[in-house]
């Protein structure tokens, strides 16, 4: 048996605007219907350093269901 992706991964920009490259890369997805998804930061919370909230964008348009209300992020960060 042989698994075939069934979309096409590329990387867009780093998260941070960094050379390291251990850093974490935003990427774009696209299937083969033509969706496109591309992630963006939607937050940058400070506590013991930054956290950052990816969400996505379908076809340039946020897309509703990726967000990150401030309750979610807010308890994810402390952790």
């Amino acid at each position: 048996m042989i698994f075939v992706p069934v979309h096409r991964t590329t990387i867009i920009s780093a998260l941070d605007s960094s050379s390291d490259p251990s850093t974490y890369y935003l990427h774009r997805y696209e299937f083969p219907n033509e969706v496109v998804y591309e992630e963006y930061v939607q937050a940058v919370l400070l506590y013991s350093g930054p956290c950052y909230f990816i969400a996505l964008k379908k076809d340039g348009e946020v897309a509703v269901e990726s967000l990150w209300t401030h309750d979610e992020m807010k308890t994810s960060a402390i952790y």
